[in-house]
C-alpha cells in the first residue's frame, strides 16, 4: 500500500510566512493525483513535503500507512522528476538511469536488467549509448522518468516535469504519463500550472491558493462543481465569466440580462434571494444561435482569436467584458454589434461577500 495522508501539514518560514498551511489530503493508493494552481501556491511546497526535500512545521505526513514526517528522504522509497531533468551531461543514457541504483550498491546484472526493461517501456533503447545533449527535450525527460522507475518506488512524484517542451511535445508526453501510470500501477503526484494537464491526466485534482487546498475531486466534478470564484476561474480557459448579480423571486439580474429561472433552479438558489451574488457563466456556454433556455445578449466584438477548431470572441457589454467559444464559421469584425445566446441551465451563482458558490441544482432538474 502507498497511499499518503496529510493531516494539518505546514511549511512555516518564520514570521508568519507559510509555503503551505494546515493541509488535510489523502491521496489514494495508486491513485494519479494533480496538484494544480498558479505560481506560488505552495504545490510544489506540498510535493517537496512529501519526499522529504522541505520541512514539515507541524502536521503529519504517512505514506502506506506509515508515519513519514520526519523520515529521511533516502528511506520513504519514493522517486521524484524534476522540471529540470537533472541529468549528468558526461554519463550516457545508460549510465543516468542506472547511477541512483549504482550508488545503492544494486549488482551491476540487475542494474542491466532494469535499465532494459525501463528502456523498453519509455522507448530509449536505441539511445541508451547517447549522451543528454545530443537528445531532444522529450527524450531527456524519458531518460528521467527512466532513472525514477528502476528504483521500483512506492510512489512517483513529478514537479512540473512538461513544462520546458513545446506544445507537440507536452501532448505526446501526457499520453505517455498516463500509459504508464496504467501500467505500472503506482501512486503518483504530478504538480502543473496547467489545466489541460490536470483535467486530462489526474484522475483526481487537488487546487490550492496561498498555501491551501480550494478543492479536491475529479476533474469534471470540480468543473462542474467548482466551490468558489477562484476554482471557477482558474479551472477553465478563457475564465469564467463572472458578474454582479440579484435574485428576486426566481428571477436573475445581471449585467447581460434579467431572466426567469426554472423552478428547479428557483429552489435550489432560494437561500441566495435577496442577497448580493456574482453570476458565473462558461464561455462555452455562451452560444451564436438560439435554443431552447438561451437568453439572447447583444455586445460588442472588442477582439477575436481564431483557433482553427474554435473562436474565442472577447466582447463587452454595459461595462462587463465577457468571453465566448464559438463555431470556427463565426468570425464577426472587431467593432460589430453580435447576438450570442446565454444557456440559462448552465449557469453558476456565488456569494459577492465570500465568493463561495451555492450548490446547483440536480441537473435533472434544472430545466423543468
Amino acid at each position: 500500500m502507498a497511499s499518503i495522508t496529510l493531516k494539518g501539514v505546514s511549511r512555516d518560514y518564520g514570521s508568519g510566512i507559510y509555503g503551505v498551511k494546515d493541509v488535510d489530503l489523502e491521496i489514494r493508493d495508486g491513485e494519479f493525483m494533480c496538484f494544480l494552481g498558479p505560481s506560488g501556491c505552495g504545490k510544489s511546497t506540498t510535493l517537496r513535503m512529501i519526499a522529504g526535500l522541505e520541512d514539515i512545521t507541524s502536521g503529519v505526513l504517512s505514506i502506506g500507512g506509515k508515519d513519514m514526517t520526519h523520515t529521511r528522504p533516502r528511506d520513504r522509497n519514493v522517486a521524484v522528476v524534476f522540471q529540470s531533468y537533472a541529468l549528468y551531461p558526461h554519463m550516457s543514457v545508460r549510465d543516468n538511469i542506472a547511477f541512483g541504483m549504482k550508488m545503492r550498491g544494486v549488482d551491476r546484472g540487475e542494474r542491466d536488467k532494469r535499465v532494459a526493461q525501463a528502456s523498453a517501456k519509455l522507448g530509449l533503447d536505441k539511445y541508451l549509448d547517447r549522451r543528454p545533449a545530443d537528445l531532444s527535450g522529450g527524450q531527456r525527460q524519458r531518460v528521467a522518468l527512466g532513472r525514477a522507475i528502476v528504483r521500483d518506488p512506492d510512489v512517483f512524484l513529478m514537479d512540473e516535469p512538461l513544462s520546458n517542451l513545446d506544445a507537440t511535445l507536452r501532448a505526446q508526453m501526457r499520453l505517455e504519463l498516463v500509459r504508464l501510470h496504467r501500467e505500472l500501477g503506482k501512486t503518483t503526484v504530478f504538480v502543473t500550472h496547467d489545466q489541460v494537464e490536470a483535467m486530462t491526466m489526474g484522475e483526481r485534482i487537488c487546487i490550492l491558493r496561498d498555501g491551501q487546498v480550494m478543492q479536491v475531486g475529479r476533474p469534471l466534478d470540480v468543473y462542474d462543481n467548482p466551490v468558489n470564484i477562484f476554482v471557477a476561474r482558474f479551472l477553465s480557459s478563457p475564465p469564467m465569466n463572472i458578474l454582479p448579480a440579484s435574485l428576486t423571486d426566481g428571477r436573475i439580474a445581471c449585467g447581460l440580462a434579467e431572466f426567469a429561472l426554472s423552478s428547479g433552479q428557483a429552489s435550489a438558489y432560494a437561500q441566495a434571494n435577496g442577497r448580493a451574488l456574482k453570476l458565473g457563466i462558461r464561455a462555452e456556454d455562451l452560444y451564436a444561435q438560439p435554443g431552447p433556455g438561451r437568453v439572447p445578449i447583444t455586445a460588442e466584438l472588442r477582439a477575436i482569436e481564431a483557433l482553427g477548431a474554435e473562436n474565442i470572441l472577447f466582447a463587452a457589454i454595459n461595462g462587463h467584458d465577457i468571453a465566448a467559444r464559438v463555431d470556427r464559421r463565426m468570425l464577426p469584425a472587431v467593432g460589430e454589434q453580435i447576438t450570442l445566446y446565454l444557456d440559462t441551465a448552465a449557469l453558476h451563482l456565488f456569494d459577492a461577500s465570500t465568493e463561495q458558490a451555492f450548490a446547483r441544482p440536480d441537473p435533472d432538474t434544472v430545466r423543468t
